[in-house]
């Protein structure tokens, strides 16, 4: 079932905007949190898609949440029972989710109230608001990954010397683009497809005469910056990074909604012949 929704004029409504509220104003003071000091974190943007969420997501928050048209990277869901208004349930919540309510990492709301069950959603957004189009988000990639490139670094327990840049290559773009999207609408995660496709076949498809390729990819980052630093953080995928043998790259990405990760990324390496 869903939990009643008031509208705006509503004193329940209204009563749930006040929660909000007081969640945020507990967020923006500097206080105590389990016997120690917190500084203020940004208050949460209420989001009506949070509002909406079944009576009783807290058993698959995820999935719920991705029912209401939100993808979340995060999701926490606080059920009450008992409280008879607002501030009943933020003395409630500040007794016993003081770090949950503090979690830098929310940073958007929405609270649901059915007489005295209250229904408080904290989550934060899959993708980046600034994501961009894939091909801009591509370029992000290699801004990344030449700064990694430029510096020495241990993937794992090898040791890389500083590489030179990559330069972009719009073929290579491409190979990486349709394997990103044939991970997204096939709901897979791997270098080689359900029909077998390889890296390989999907370069000779895009025209890039090759010497040598490469491909990293990931799933569920929301933003280049956490798909790169994924890749660095991981030592086969920092390797390939690190690969002083590659002059060339393209990445992109691909989203479905109804896919598990959501979103895919891919970058593929690449030295001409």
């Amino acid at each position: 079932m869903i939990m009643g929704f008031a509208s705006a004029s509503d004193p329940v409504a209204g009563d749930e905007a006040e929660l909000v509220s007081l969640i945020n104003s507990h967020r923006d003071a500097s206080d105590a949190c389990d016997g120690r000091q917190v500084a203020a974190v940004p208050s949460l943007a209420p989001d009506e898609r949070l509002a909406r969420l079944d009576a009783g997501a807290a058993s698959n928050p995820m999935a719920a949440t991705r029912a209401t048209g939100y993808s979340p990277a995060k999701v926490q869901v606080i059920e009450l029972r008992g409280p008879g208004d607002a501030h009943e349930a933020m003395e409630f919540l500040a007794t016993r989710y003081c770090p949950v309510l503090l979690d830098e990492q929310f940073t958007d709301i929405g609270v649901a109230r059915d007489g005295t069950r209250w229904q408080v959603v904290l989550a934060r957004p899959l993708l980046d608001e600034g994501l961009g189009d894939w091909r801009e988000a591509g370029r992000a990639i290699l801004e990344q990954v030449n700064q990694a490139r430029a510096t020495a670094r241990y993937c794992g327990s090898a040791h890389h010397d500083a590489a030179a840049p990559l330069q972009w290559s719009e073929p290579l773009a491409q190979a990486a683009l349709a394997h990103g999207r044939d991970m997204a609408e096939h709901n897979f995660f791997s270098h080689v497809s359900p029909s077998g496709e390889t890296l390989s076949h999907r370069v000779d498809q895009a025209d890039y005469a090759w010497s040598r390729i490469g491909e990293n990819i990931a799933a569920g980052a929301g933003s280049p910056e956490q798909a790169v630093e994924g890749w660095i953080d991981s030592p086969t995928h920092c390797t390939t990074l690190m690969n002083p043998d590659f002059s060339a790259t393209g990445a992109a990405y691909a989203i479905d909604e109804q896919s598990d990760a959501v979103i895919y990324w891919v970058q593929v390496f690449g030295t001409p012949q």
